[in-house]
Parts: structure tokens; sequence; C-alpha cells
């Protein structure tokens, strides 16, 4: 039916948690929205609660650019999707007639609590957005939590490759200060 239509088919694959090579047996729910965030809504539906069984859905849509995201133990705020296990982002772009499949990564809280601790926090202070008392007491307050979060395999060799990004980052002056250095 989608070539016959010029529609475009997006088949997407959702991954189990802290293994992007693995796809997983548990149902999903798959939201479909513009790069706007909104939700897409085309030909009498919206496309905010699509199954995806054992990790798996094919979902006709008219031509575009999208962005794809899934979630299980979900529930609606102010129409939008939500879900206490999220999948990382999708960006798909698909013509009339296309398929194009995508594999949503499924990160451990491990993950999610490493990338604000590592990476996200350092970056604040560095860029002066928070303090560095602010900072160290919201690491304080969040290490008994991130403690308790064992890594996958996965995010061993990731949590390897974000300390070398943040040495780099870290070195690297904020844009403002390597303005005011040149003049």
């Amino acid at each position: 039916m989608g070539s016959e239509m010029g529609t475009a088919k997006i088949n997407v694959w959702v991954t189990e948690r802290g293994q992007p090579c693995k796809i997983t047996s548990r149902d999903w729910r798959v939201a479909v929205a513009h790069c706007n965030g909104e939700i897409l809504e085309w030909c009498g539906k919206k496309y905010d609660n699509i199954l995806a069984k054992c990790g798996h859905a094919e979902i006709e849509v008219p031509p575009g650019c999208y962005v794809v995201a899934a979630s299980y133990h979900f529930w609606y705020v102010e129409g939008v999707l939500m879900g206490n296990v999220v999948t990382d982002h999708a960006i798909v772009q698909v013509s009339c007639g296309e398929t194009a499949c995508v594999t949503l990564y499924t990160p451990t809280a491990n993950s999610c609590v490493r990338v604000v601790f590592d990476i996200l926090i350092p970056l604040l202070v560095q860029n002066r957005i928070i303090r560095k008392e602010e900072a160290d007491a919201a690491i304080a307050a969040m290490r008994p939590i991130r403690e308790r979060l064992l890594p996958s395999p996965f995010d061993k060799e990731e949590e390897k490759r974000a300390k070398e990004l943040v040495k780099r980052l870290i070195e690297m002056k904020p844009e403002a200060e390597a303005k005011k250095e040149k003049e």
C-alpha cells in the first residue's frame, strides 16, 4: 500500500536496555513527531501510541522528516506521550514509496545519570550557567542513587569515551573567553 499511495514506511526496532545490538522482546509504544516536537497527525490518526510488539512496528507515514522515540509504562501529559523508560530519539527522512529502518537505543538509568554527572554538570559549571557550589550539591544529593545503578558492558565502554570527551571539552575555553582573548 505504501508505494501505491506515495506514502512512506518507517520500520522501528527497539533495543534491549543497555544492549545496542539486541532487539527487545518487550512491547513498547512509539511516537512519531515533526521536527518541532509536535506529534504527527495525519489522515485522522495521531502517531503517539503505536504498538511496537516485541520491539517492532511498521508505520505508514506521509513523506517527510520525523523524530521517532518509544517508551513503556507510558502515560500522557497534555497530549504528549511520556514514559518512565524511554529510548533515545532517531531522526528519519522518508520519501514517497520509501521504507526506512531505525533502531532506537534504550539507555540504562546508569547511562542517563552518568551523562548528567560527567558531562552536563561540568559543562554547566564551565560555562557559568550554574555555580560550582550548586553542582557539588546536586552531585552529593544524587551520589547514593548513582552508586546503586549498575552499568551494562556497553555503559562501561561508553563511560571511557565520555570521560575523554569531557576532558577535551573542559580543556577548551568557553566561546566568550576565547573571543575576549582574541580582542
